[in-house]
């Protein structure tokens, strides 16, 4: 039996959602284009493949496990896409300040 789960955040970078991975206490083996999770590996193989610009989740049976996993991953995604937002707003900050100190010295 197939099921379609739906996520309101589209995982669409790599490096956020094994950020996510990590931070949520799930190892990960990248083998080809596949982002394996074998902690979830108890029924079918249970991996992330990058189509169409996103993430998408692939796994064989439902259960809650899968449910909370999405949940869980989910929040931290967004945790630390929100710090990544951060960070790189400070470095643009950082970047204009300095060009206009640079220009200034002129």
């Amino acid at each position: 039996m197939s099921c379609l789960v739906k996520t309101t955040t589209p995982f669409i970078s790599q490096e956020i959602l094994l950020e996510a991975l990590e931070k949520c206490g799930y190892n990960y083996e990248i083998k080809n284009d596949k982002i394996y999770i074998p902690s979830l590996h108890k029924y079918r193989n249970t991996y992330f493949k990058f189509v169409n610009g996103k993430y998408i989740l692939n796994y064989d049976s439902y259960n809650t496990e899968i449910s909370y996993f999405l949940t869980k991953l989910e929040k931290s995604y967004n945790n630390v896409y929100e710090i990544k937002l951060k960070e790189e707003a400070e470095r643009l900050e950082r970047e204009r300040l300095a060009y206009i100190e640079s220009q200034k010295k002129r």
